[in-house]
């Protein structure tokens, strides 16, 4: 027989038939698939669910005692053999009432090492008044929500404050579904859950405590394993419960006799009081009956201190109409002044610009007569300089031709002879040129003559007309300076006449001020008395209905002192009644610490959690699934693969006849579609096992 040959025809095989072939190979495929992933997801959920409770710290056991957990209680659990650490929270259940219906919130608090909540939003509550909200119940964070208490005890003697706001939205490892458990109070149903910082809280004792049990988290939850370890600490935790609720039981007995020996030492206490209250109330009423007799004294002394005083507000009234009566006459004075003053104050300011014009346009003259003045001196300054030039010329031509006629009469001495002299010295002249100087001749001397006398005429003449214009501006400036201080005068005196009439006006003025102010001071005091004078008489008034109030209170403290003896005696009966109520009372409480009994204790597991078990059950649920369901797929795979195989075996009848006929026997034939189906179903295998673990 040729191998070669055989296996050849099976590869050809498969690749005639590949419907047929991936049919068998997806069918084996899908049932092995589905058994792989049903029989994988009881312990995947098992161990997912073991890694979430694991990382959350969720507490392994919770005990709980009818009357409270102390901190005694907790250090006692942790010394237990099997405890890894033992926590107390407080929690309790309180209303939320919303506009559309009525919520119950099972409120937490937040624990150190158990139950660690998950954080979706926003932070961790850090004081009184935060909190984390069950991130299912739909609020936000900065939501506020009010409590309320569905008991009927008041809210502040488990919380401290009935508003929260809302820090964040969390997750808690004690609920695993949307179930969060049932309540006592509203509709019986909790709502959500509330998570607090364990200072919210004013209980005194733990409502709860958490267990942790060493080594549980090493094994798988839902497990036996698991639950045995668990359930050996519980046992062990159950062995002192005993005990710890007997010594629970006395610390409320001994806080309980310590608040009876209280309320009796109270009761004694205000048994004393009342009777000192009560004595102190009979001295009182005895007080008060002196007190009214002593009243009644003042009110007659009153009475006459009131009429005296009528007497002395009439008297002052006199005096104060007799003022007035002045003040009025001394304002009517006044008033006409203040309008003469007025009067004259309005024709001086009528008068005042007009002559205030007329002195600034004597300034301005005066000012152009000074500058006119001014001006005409200068230039009879320069005339009388003229002047004194005019007398040094001419005294000097004077002299000159008396040296000239001094030479003619010399020469007239003696003539032909030289004289010494050169007149033409003097003038100015040198009749023989340059070089030597040759005297001149009586001719030449007196035509020098002659010119000098003429000359001098002139300038005597010149200075005569030049005397005469200067004599004639001297008198017109001296006249002109006369007019000037005259106008000046006029001006100065123009000015003194309007300070005059101010000055005047100010007197008037300050007089009248000065009047005025005497007048308003004695309004004021006018004014004063008669508000004393009112005062006085209101008073009067005050004291004459403080005197009727007087008599009335007299009358009512009459009634007064009646009441207090009825309500003396009242009080007597009703004070012995309360002591014998109080004394009742101590009667019945002790009683009520006789009837205490030991406490009941409850240890749950992780199973009294909200659906905790019900995640443990669907597990198991997926495991029993594992077992039957897909053995459905695989008789279903069997089917069809028989039928492939038996159909696929008849068609190729011939063929198999013509390789019995080549001499192959039954065994390479069979091993041909053996193999055919066995790699179908291998494949499919292996693929459903890798779809189901991954995938499924």
């Amino acid at each position: 027989m040729d191998r070669k040959a055989t296996q050849k025809n099976f590869y050809r095989e498969i690749r005639k038939s590949p419907g047929r072939f991936l049919s068998i190979f997806f069918i084996v495929a899908m049932g092995v698939a589905f058994f792989s992933g049903i029989r994988a997801s009881e312990p995947s959920m098992r161990i997912t669910g073991d890694a979430y409770f694991d990382g959350a710290d969720l507490m392994d056991l919770e005990v709980i005692s009818t009357l409270g957990i102390t901190e005694d209680d907790i250090e006692a659990f942790e010394e237990i053999e099997g405890v890894e650490l033992a926590e107390g929270s407080y929690s309790s259940d309180f209303l939320c009432d919303t506009e559309d219906r009525q919520y119950v919130f099972h409120v937490m608090s937040l624990t150190d090492k158990v139950n660690q909540p998950d954080v979706l939003e926003g932070r961790m509550p850090e004081k009184v008044g935060e909190c984390l909200m069950d991130a299912d119940m739909g609020y936000k964070v900065g939501d506020t929500v009010t409590l309320k208490s569905g008991t009927g005890d008041p809210l502040e003697d488990t919380l401290k404050t009935d508003t929260y706001e809302i820090v964040g939205l969390a997750s808690s490892p004690c609920y695993v579904s949307f179930e969060r458990g049932s309540a006592t109070i509203g509709s019986g149903s909790i709502s959500g859950f509330m998570l607090v910082p364990s200072k919210t809280f004013a209980m005194e004792t733990y409502s709860e405590a958490y267990i942790k049990v060493a080594g549980a988290a090493d094994e798988i939850a839902y497990t036996d394993a698991y639950e045995d370890k668990v359930q050996k600490v519980s046992d062990r935790i159950e062995e002192i419960t005993g005990e710890r609720g007997r010594i629970r039981k006395q610390e409320i007995l001994a806080d309980a006799q310590e608040e009876i020996d209280e309320g009796r030492k109270e009761l004694e206490d205000g048994r004393a009081e009342a009777d000192q209250e009560l004595s102190d109330a009979a001295a009182q009423i005895a007080d008060g009956e002196k007190q009214l007799a002593d009243a009644k004294v003042q009110l007659e002394d009153g009475r006459k201190q009131l009429e005296d005083g009528k007497a002395q507000l009439t008297a002052s009234q006199k005096e104060i109409d007799s003022a007035r009566s002045q003040y009025e006459s001394g304002l009517s004075q006044w008033k006409a002044g203040q309008a003469e003053y007025e009067s004259g104050l309005a024709e001086y300011e009528a008068r005042k610009p007009g002559a205030e014009a007329q002195i600034r346009q004597g300034e301005e003259a005066l000012a152009a007569s000074r500058q006119q003045l001014d001006e005409g001196w200068a230039e009879y300054q320069q005339m009388a300089d003229g002047l004194t030039g005019y007398d040094a010329r001419i005294a000097e031509l004077e002299e000159n031709i008396q040296k000239i006629k001094d030479l003619l009469a010399v020469m007239g001495e003696n003539p032909g002879g030289e004289t010494g002299e050169n007149p033409g010295e003097e003038t100015g002249e040198n009749p023989g040129g340059e070089g030597q100087v040759t005297p001149p001749s009586k001719e030449e001397l007196e035509q020098q003559l002659a010119v000098l006398e003429a000359t001098l005429t002139q300038k005597q003449t010149k200075r005569a007309e030049l005397q005469a214009t200067a004599d004639t501006a001297k008198t017109q400036l001296e006249e002109g300076e006369a007019g000037y201080q005259a106008g000046l005068q006029e001006i100065e005196a123009a000015k003194k006449q309007l300070s005059d009439g101010a000055a005047q006006l100010s007197s008037a003025k300050a007089t009248l001020d000065a009047s005025k102010a005497q007048l308003d001071s004695a309004l004021g005091q006018i004014q004063s008395g008669q508000q004393q004078i009112d005062d006085g008489w209101a008073e009067i008034r005050t004291q004459e209905q403080t005197l009727k109030d007087g008599e009335a209170k007299i009358a009512e403290s009459e009634q007064e002192l009646a009441d207090a003896k009825k309500e003396y005696e009242e009080g007597k009966a009703e004070a012995e009644a309360e002591f014998a109520d109080a004394e009742q009372e101590i009667v019945d409480a002790q009683e009520e610490i006789d009837k205490i009994e030991d406490p009941d204790w409850y240890l749950y597991d992780r199973g009294n959690l909200p659906e905790y078990d019900g995640y443990g059950e669907n597990a198991d649920r997926m495991r029993a699934l594992g077992r039957v369901f897909p053995v459905l797929f695989f008789l279903v795979a069997a089917l069809i693969s028989l039928t492939s195989m038996t159909r696929m075996v008849e068609e190729q009848r011939i063929e198999i006849g013509t390789m019995k006929a080549l001499g192959y026997d039954k065994s390479a034939i069979a091993a041909k579609y053996l193999g055919y189906a066995f790699v179908a179903t291998l494949g499919g295998s292996i693929l459903g096992v890798l779809f189901g673990e991954k995938v499924l």
